[in-house]
Parts: C-alpha cells; structure tokens; sequence
C-alpha cells in the first residue's frame, strides 16, 4: 500500500528529478520515541531534552531543538498545529494551508545589507483514516541592498516513509513564486551574498531549509505509514526564525500558526471568537483563506468548500461547524468511507453538508440520504452522526 502512495506523490510532482532516501536511526531511545541526535539527550530514561544553546523549548528534544532568541512554531500529526504564542489545537484539515508569512532582515557578517521575504505553507495527506503532514512549500525573495543584487525561489518537498526508510521529493523554482508552478530541478542558488539549497539529514531523517543569513529554518520529518504510532522519530514541520532579524509578521487574517504576540500576532484564544472553538475558527480561516489548492491529491472540494463558506451567514456557519466539522477529526469514519488514500469520498460529504446549512443546496433529506446511504452510517461513537441517521440533524 505505501508503494502506491508513493507512486501517487512522486507522479503529482510532474517528474521532479530529485529523490532523497535516508534510513537513519537517530539519536538515544526514550523511552520509545528517539531523541533527535546531536542536539538532544535522553534524561531519566523518559525526556528527549535540548542541549544549550538551543533550550528554548528544553523538553521538546524528540521533535524540535530551538535558540532562546527564535520564535517557533509547529505542525504534527493527527495533525495539530502548535503557534507562535506556544498554543495548541487539533487541526484535521486535508488540505493547503498558509503556516506563516514575514520579512527579516538579511544580515551577512554581523551587518544588516538588505531583507528576506519569506512564506510557507504546508498541505496534509491522507493515509487510511488518518491525515498527516505530507511536506511543505518554502517561497523566499532575498534583497541586498548593498550588492544591489535580488534573488527568489520557491522549493517543494514531499515526504513519506515505509518501516524507517524515508522517502523525499523535491522541485523548485528559482522566483519567488509562493503558489508555484515548480520545475523538475531542486532549488540551488547562489547570490545576494547567500546560497540557498535544501540539504537532508541522514542520521535524523530530516528533509532542511534553512538560510542563516535570513535567520529561519525549516525541518521536515515525513510519516511512517507502516510504522505508524510506532515510528520512533516524531513525525512533522517545525520551522523557527531569529528575533534577532528583526521578523515582521504578515497575514495576520490567513495564517495558521499565528505570529507571537508581541509582533502584532494573534493568540488563538483571541481567534476564537464565540460561538466558535479554536479548532472551529481554524478550519473556517484555513477554508476561506484562499490559499491555492494544488497540492499532489488536491481535492476540488478544498477550494468549493471554501467558497460555501465564505458566503456563509455567522448563524448558519455555526450549524455547519458543530454539524459537520466532526468528519475529518472520527478516524474510523474517515476510513469506512474511503479505506485507501484519497481525501475526496469524505471531502464530497463534508462540501454536501455544509451546502445544506450554507447554500440551501443540496436539501437536507438528500444530504441525509447520501449519509445513509454511505455503508458507514453505523460507525459507532459519534453522536453528530447518530443526530443524522436518527432524523435530528434536518430542521
């Protein structure tokens, strides 16, 4: 099975020419996940803790080793989010998604000469009933003012793993071009005093980017779909920037992990506005952002959905989140109702439901005779779907 999503990613990546393996055991044992080697150690047999100077986050040693001056933030599976103001909230959004957007300055030799604009987005796949973070799009335009010199680039990396051996893809651009579209050939750049090229860690399985000179980095570590809950290392994308770089924070309205605070950010208990959960309000952002969907496996419905409820009332976008953002978050009905790897059976259910509160189409009887008529109706433990089968769900 883990063959054919392989297949299916690298196809969608139309020929990219770069494929990295690595099979690395990491670092020390503890207990079951592994610490990430070289940069955390095993402490009382229980806790991956970061080694100075990267303390940020002193516990976090299993996933992401941070500088006290960084700022961070974090998407893993089932998958969660994690912000810059170290909030967490589940995330079940099958789809492309903007993490974060800033400007840095660009400091080469300890001298400010000019400013990085950077954006990332990540996408999450689907593997059975679970959605993990399938990798990640890094758009970059890199000014020096005093070498009067500008270059951009946009890379793609895809990951995923089989029984501990990794698997990444990679193509790219060189233009600052955040949506893409991206070439067969991998990012590798040389100017405006920087170079710029993703580079792998063998020992930790990690797919890189990381411009000092801008102050960010990018770790990528791809989901083992056999392994699974016993993959040893922590799969996800972390990514961190240096406050020394001055970071200025954009898209305030779109982004998912919200920016810190004090840089004009968002906590996400402000995001969450009544009568909406911080997931809820997550979701509606991610949907009605406008991020483009283009993604390998990209579900249509990423982008309808997205357009259903933006024209949505706040009442009836309410009935829609309690009614049916339940879907992506109940394993078991995730996959009842595609047990392979596709988002688009359950995506079709979901843009059905949220028609029937927001769009007055398709009716609520027919949404309901399509749930019913599913083979999945039954899946136990889900109160929101027994409202449906039971006639509690219609008006």
């Amino acid at each position: 099975m883990w063959q054919v999503i392989l297949c299916m990613i690298i196809f969608a990546l139309a020929e990219a020419q770069q494929i990295v393996v690595t099979n690395g055991t990491s670092g020390q044992q503890c207990p079951w996940r592994r610490c990430i080697n070289g940069y955390a150690d095993c402490v009382n047999g229980k806790t991956c803790v970061c080694r100075p100077p990267r303390q940020l986050d002193p516990n976090n040693g299993h996933f992401g080793c941070y500088r006290n001056n960084n700022v961070f933030g974090e998407v893993y599976n089932d998958p969660e989010v994690r912000n810059m103001n170290n909030e967490t909230s589940p995330f079940p959004f099958p789809c492309r998604y903007l993490l974060t957007s800033l400007t840095t300055v660009l400091r080469i030799r300890k001298k400010n000469v000019g400013f990085c604009k950077c954006d990332l987005h990540a996408f999450n796949l689907k593997y059975k009933g679970k959605l993990y973070v399938g990798g990640f799009d890094l758009a970059c335009r890199i000014n020096n003012n005093v070498l009067y010199e500008q270059i951009g680039f946009s890379t793609r990396i895809v990951g995923i793993a089989n029984n501990g051996v990794y698997t990444y893809s990679e193509e790219g651009t060189l233009s600052y071009l955040p949506d893409g579209p991206w070439t067969s050939t991998p990012v590798d750049i040389t100017g405006a005093g920087v170079t710029v090229r993703s580079h792998y860690d063998t020992v930790n399985n990690q797919a890189v980017m990381e411009i000092p000179e801008c102050g960010s980095r990018i770790t990528f570590v791809a989901y083992d779909v056999e392994s699974r809950l016993q993959q040893q290392q922590t799969p996800g994308l972390s990514f961190t920037f240096n406050c020394a770089l001055q970071p200025y924070f954009h898209e305030h309205d779109r982004v998912i992990a919200t920016a810190p605070k004090r840089f004009g950010g968002q906590t996400y208990a402000e995001l969450a506005q009544t009568p909406f959960s911080i997931t809820e309000a997550l979701l509606i952002r991610a949907f009605t952002s406008g991020v483009v969907q283009n993604h390998p496996g990209a579900s249509p419905q990423c982008t309808s959905i997205g357009n259903i409820l933006a024209a949505c009332s706040q009442p009836n976008l309410d009935k829609t989140a309690k009614g049916c953002f339940w879907m992506w978050e109940k394993p078991k009905f995730v996959r009842c109702i595609d047990p392979g790897n596709y988002t688009e059976p359950v995506m079709e259910l979901y843009e059905k439901c949220a028609g029937v509160h927001c769009a007055g189409t398709p009716t609520c009887n027919n949404f309901v005779s399509d749930m019913t008529g599913s083979g999945c109706s039954t899946v136990s433990g889900i109160p929101q779907l027994t409202d449906i089968v039971n006639g509690n769900f219609c008006p």
